[in-house]
């Protein structure tokens, strides 16, 4: 063949796992380099063990030529120096070179082979990573690193896996030369440096390549060392390697791979993050140079490299990849979005949020379930506006099956917040889920007393909505603190607080047993429970508490007792009780200075009038009551306010315990005359027909009853007067008349 015709490739077999190698003939440095390409398949390999090349094929022309077959190939600058540092004077040498092995411009070779890059890396004997060409001071520090590699290998109980001998032996060469700088070290420092950041630090496919590589040397110029030894290197010689480079140097082969960031996410998503801005003569590898390493794409066949397609069709199809892990089967028409890498790299981060909101949006739990459990997706992290996974599904009934999913997972912060401050917990036991409460309680670090929103905790909320079953859930955990309060500093209740207020017997009998403290001050006013359960008039739990031992008279922030408080809402039953059990009943009721007896008449509430007047009469202490029982502000009495107020049955009822009609208060006002004031005709009827004093005057005005209504336009209490003073003159008529008669 003429050596001035140019190689023309033959076709591979795409049906199988066939690759090409080649042979680089042997020759000496004045002489062209000469290579042969032969067919073989992957699985045959062993009998043509080879070598693979890795290096940076860089932004320069196809500007040299080498004889491949016997006829003119033109090769990049970069390969064709590394191919004569490779020759060797005497043997051929068997490599795998991408640039040669591949026919790069045949696209359905190129995915095909591309499909095979991670398993001819992994199959090669060995992996040459080429750095270019050497210097004075590079060619210094390999000798270093080759001596030192070579006594750390001949030391007693040298471990491969294990960097000790080479430290140990790094140690002893530092002792020798001492701890001054010299400028022996710092050329060595600065030809790592050179070394470090090199372009085949920067291209793309070096980590399918470097990851996959059993052994591996590095060469540069004519030298060459272990991959072990070098990634040492920057440690011992304390040079900061920046992120990328370091990623790449901890999964060479050798001691730091095992500890590498490997074992971290290397999901499709996760890889393009890491290394998606690295070098690549085409855009399109740095996408399809990442998928044979992925742990998801590399796996599942469902994105594919493929050379026909535009950049544009494959950044689409990574992005569909990543959010809904398919691609069209049938390319569509060209995007209309023209997207670019950086694009594809900008949406990285917003990827896995819009994936599982979408999964959620069709009620496909199956999808949202494979989402998250790619190892990176962020768990934890806010993929909603509500905020993370656990605590979004937390609102979302019918979906225990994705949540309970999301619990085993070992990386998932059971009490991870929302915006609001809330767990799932604390939303659980707010909407009453009571089938995620059961999984979530299953979890032994689950925290059950956060305070989230508003300061509320998932037993307050259970309580205050009376979701029971959470409840009683709740309390059968040995962790939860059974009197933490349950809102913020102006209103917080207690479990019992709450329970008492509810009218929930069952749980006040919980907590009481579970050891509940009966005096916790609660509310914006301080109340304690027995205070809760009095104003709402739930009798037996009060009757409850005061036998377990609350205080009776415990007052809130205002002065008011539990027995004020029954007395103001007209709990007449709760109201015996508490005065059963020796409640006081005076004037210290509250901060007013009056008695219950007062407040209760001047409410109108006829009830728990009777209530207590029956029971002064009981007791025989109505004398002792008729002489506390008046304002001490005003000198009212209980009756001249219910008279005020117009409450005429609390006024007859009060008249029948004896106090006294006519007693007045301030100004010298009676009952009789501060009811004419105010329009109570009604009062004034039963005043009147009671016998009450008509003719008494008040100090202020100087008037009558009668003289007040007219004063003050009350016609209907004028009218009454009228007719009680035509049936007293009527009575009066008859009784002279009957006089006269007999």
């Amino acid at each position: 063949m003429s050596p001035d015709s140019h190689y023309t490739y033959s076709p591979i077999d795409l049906k199988t796992d066939a690759i090409r190698l080649i042979r680089l003939l042997r020759g000496r440095e004045d002489e062209p380099i000469r290579c042969e390409l032969f067919e073989t398949f992957l699985h045959q390999v062993d009998g043509f063990p080879y070598e693979a090349l890795s290096y940076a094929w860089g932004d320069a022309p196809t500007s040299k030529e080498i004889q491949l077959c016997g006829k003119k190939a033109a090769v990049t600058e970069s390969l064709h120096l590394a191919l004569g540092y490779l020759r060797r004077p005497d043997e051929d040498r068997i490599l795998w070179i991408d640039a040669l092995c591949i026919d790069q411009r045949n696209h359905r070779e190129k995915n095909h082979q591309v499909k095979q890059m991670r398993l001819v890396y992994a199959n090669a004997q060995n992996v040459h990573i080429w750095l270019g060409p050497s210097t004075d001071d590079i060619d210094l520090l390999m000798g270093l690193m080759t001596q030192l590699d070579r006594r750390a290998t001949k030391r007693k109980n040298c471990r491969r896996n294990s960097p000790d001998a080479w430290v140990k032996q790094w140690s002893v060469f530092m002792k020798k030369e001492g701890t001054a700088e010299t400028s022996t070290k710092t050329c060595r420092r600065k030809a790592l440096g050179d070394l470090l950041t090199r372009p085949w630090f920067r291209r793309v496919w070096v980590i399918q390549e470097v990851f996959s590589a059993r052994s591996a040397v590095i060469s540069c110029g004519s030298n060459t060392i272990p991959t072990r030894v070098f990634v040492l290197m920057p440690k011992l010689m304390g040079l900061e390697v920046d992120a990328h480079t370091q990623a790449v140097l901890d999964i060479m082969p050798g001691y730091l791979r095992q500890n590498s960031w490997w074992k971290d996410p290397t999901d499709l998503c996760s890889l393009l993050k890491r290394f998606g801005a690295s070098k690549a003569t085409d855009p399109r590898d740095n996408v399809y140079a990442l998928i044979g390493i992925a742990s998801d794409a590399g796996a599942d066949g469902i994105l594919q490299p493929d050379y026909s397609m535009s950049l544009h069709r494959v950044i689409e199809n990574t992005i569909l990849y990543l959010k809904y892990r398919q691609v069209p089967s049938i390319p569509g028409p060209e995007p209309a979005t023209k997207w670019d890498l950086k694009h594809l790299l900008n949406q990285l981060d917003q990827i896995p949020s819009q994936a599982f909101q979408w999964a959620i949006r069709q009620g496909n739990q199956a999808a949202a379930a494979a989402l998250i459990g790619r190892p990176s997706f962020h768990v934890n992290a806010w993929h909603t506006t509500r905020g993370p996974p656990l605590v979004f599904l937390a609102d979302k009934p019918g979906y225990e099956s994705l949540f309970s999913y999301l619990l085993v997972l070992p990386r998932v912060n059971i009490n991870v917040k929302d915006r609001y401050g809330d767990t799932a917990l604390n939303i659980i036991a707010l909407q009453g889920h009571v089938e995620m409460a059961k999984l979530l309680l299953d979890c032994n670090d689950v925290d059950v007393n956060h305070k989230g929103r508003g300061g509320q905790t998932p037993l307050g909320a259970a309580l205050m909505y009376g979701h029971h079953v959470i409840a009683d859930m709740l309390l059968a955990r040995p962790d939860i603190d059974i009197n933490l309060p349950s809102g913020n500093d102006s209103f917080s209740l207690t479990p019992l607080y709450l329970a008492c207020e509810d009218n929930k017997s069952t749980f006040v009998s919980k907590l009481l047993d579970r050891g509940a403290e009966l005096e916790t001050p609660c509310n914006e006013n301080g109340s304690t429970a027995l205070w809760a359960a009095c104003s709402q008039g739930h009798q037996s739990i009060a009757k409850t508490l005061v036998v377990h031992g609350a205080k009776i008279d415990a007052k809130d922030s205002e002065g008011r007792t539990p027995l004020w408080m029954a007395a103001l809402a007209n709990h007449a039953y709760c109201v015996r009780m508490l005065l059963d059990e020796k409640a006081d009943y005076g004037p210290g009721a509250s901060h007013e200075n009056r008695t219950v007896l007062w407040k209760a008449a001047s409410m109108g509430h006829t009830n728990t009038v009777k209530a207590l007047t029956m029971y002064f009469q009981q007791k025989g202490v109505v004398h002792e009551v008729l002489q506390q029982e008046r304002d001490t502000e005003n000198q009212t009495s209980a009756l001249w306010i219910a008279a005020r107020n117009g409450h005429t049955s609390v006024a007859q009822q009060l008249v029948g315990f004896g106090m006294d009609i006519d007693s007045s208060g301030h100004y010298g006002q009676t009952a009789l005359w501060i009811a004419a004031r105010h329009g109570h005709a009604e009062t004034v009827t039963m005043l009147l027909r009671e016998g009450a004093d008509r003719g008494v005057r008040d100090v202020y005005n100087g008037l009558t009853a009668r003289e007040a209504a007219e004063r003050f336009w009350q016609e209907g209490v004028v009218d009454v007067f009228r007719v009680e003073e035509g049936w007293e003159k009527a009575r009066v008529v008859s009784k002279l008349a009957f006089s006269k008669a007999l």
